[in-house]
């Protein structure tokens, strides 16, 4: 019996220590995220996939710190990042991130499972010390912010990664290339902006990338048309000149009264016979560039005079024989009313009714008289008309530009 009384100081000691050392021990793994016993699970641990969020993607990089995959959402909202940087870190989390347990209230540090308690207190047991911040939140700075967000000026933004601009928290993405900038889901030059193709665009749409800023797409002589996207020929209304679409969608400048057709405007009556750029009457042809009526006859056709007539002579005659042509048309002896009687060059004699107020060739009186103008001879001119006796040009050749008064082509340069 005494040797039993004299052996227990010893076992009470031996006791003690083993106790000692066993709490030391749960206390260690409760403190460095291990596995824990049925009283850390009671504590309100829980399981949360985390990594430290810092790569590439093609021309852009960005380094958000640790962050947990329950907390993206968050994380995302607060800092006006969009759904295609927040797609990149779930995957980036799921592909990279491990999984331990945390205590209510810490910042995990993507580092084995270890964590922080923010502005708390670190306890003997692992857990974070008494907050009102819900168990999902840090405390930090005085406030309650979701894992991987600091309180700032009164509102949660991003601990590491993130730029606050007056009330607004911004991602800091770096483009590979230092003068690019980040937009939506690329890197852009710094003069461009991204549209919703993804496309790097100019900020106002008559303009293109130059290669190292934005100018208009269209010369001065045209305007850019957002609705067809093409340059198209600016009207000069101050000259009565006017936007009409033709048949086939082109726009023409037309003066007012006229009507649009494929390549010309017409005067009424008249309409383009295909795409001649020519005004005739309705079931005309065009022949030569001249209009050929339904009975056959080309400006009711070529006649020759009784007598001979001195071309000179008629050359000199007053600019109201360009309303008749030939003297001897002056009373409508030769041809119809309204059209001049012109000599033909070459032909002794013959001559041939024409429109002058319409025909391309004599354009204003006889051109052979030298009363009127030759449209298809204005230099640079693509498509071009006769209205009312005054050439006009709806269109030029490339290197051309179009003149103010829409009456000739300027070359470009």
């Amino acid at each position: 019996m005494v040797r039993i009384l004299s052996l227990l100081p010893i076992l009470t000691a031996l006791y003690a220590i083993t106790s000692v050392s066993a709490l030391g021990s749960f206390d260690t793994e409760f403190a460095s995220g291990g596995n824990l016993t049925a009283r850390g699970q009671s504590s309100g641990w829980a399981t949360h996939k985390c990594a430290n969020v810092a790569s590439s993607f093609g021309s852009f990089r960005f380094n958000f710190g640790c962050l947990c995959q329950d907390d993206v959402d968050d994380f995302c909202r607060n800092n006006n990042i969009n759904g295609y940087i927040k797609g990149l870190l779930n995957a980036f989390i799921n592909s990279h991130g491990e999984s331990h347990q945390y205590p209510p209230n810490a910042q995990p540090s993507c580092n084995g499972g270890d964590y922080d308690c923010g502005s708390l207190s670190r306890q003997p047991d692992g857990t974070c010390g008494q907050t009102t911040c819900e168990a999902n939140k840090l405390s930090t700075n005085g406030g309650c912010c979701p894992r991987g967000q600091t309180w700032q000026n009164g509102q949660c933004c991003g601990k590491v990664g993130c730029a606050r601009n007056g009330p607004t928290c911004t991602p800091v993405i770096d483009c590979s290339n230092g003068g690019d900038k980040w937009c939506k889901t690329k890197c852009c030059k710094s003069y461009l902006e991204e549209d919703d193709n993804g496309n790097c665009v100019c900020p106002n749409a008559s303009d293109q990338d130059n290669g190292s800023s934005c100018g208009p797409k269209c010369p001065p002589s045209k305007r850019y048309n957002h609705g067809s996207g093409q340059c198209e020929t600016a009207c000069d209304t101050a000259a009565g000149y006017y936007p009409q679409r033709g048949w086939k969608g082109t726009q023409l400048c037309c003066k007012q009264g006229q009507t649009a057709c494929n390549t010309v405007c017409c005067p009424p009556g008249k309409e383009e016979i295909d795409d001649s750029g020519v005004c005739c009457n309705k079931g005309s042809k065009v022949s030569n560039g001249q209009c050929v009526e339904p009975s056959g006859r080309s400006h009711y056709g070529r006649r020759a005079l009784a007598g001979r007539f001195n071309i000179d002579a008629q050359v000199a005659l007053p600019v109201l024989a360009t309303q008749y042509g030939l003297e001897a048309n002056k009373g409508g002896e030769l041809c119809p009313e309204t059209m001049a009687a012109c000599p033909i060059p070459g032909r002794a004699n013959d001559y041939e009714c024409l429109d002058t107020q319409s025909d391309l060739q004599s354009c204003g009186g006889c051109a052979s008289l030298q009363h009127g103008v030759d449209c298809t001879a204005i230099a640079g001119a693509r498509w071009m008309g006769c209205n009312e006796g005054k050439c006009e040009v709806y269109s030029c050749k490339k290197g051309w530009t179009r003149a103010g008064d829409g009456s000739s082509c300027v070359r470009e340069g």
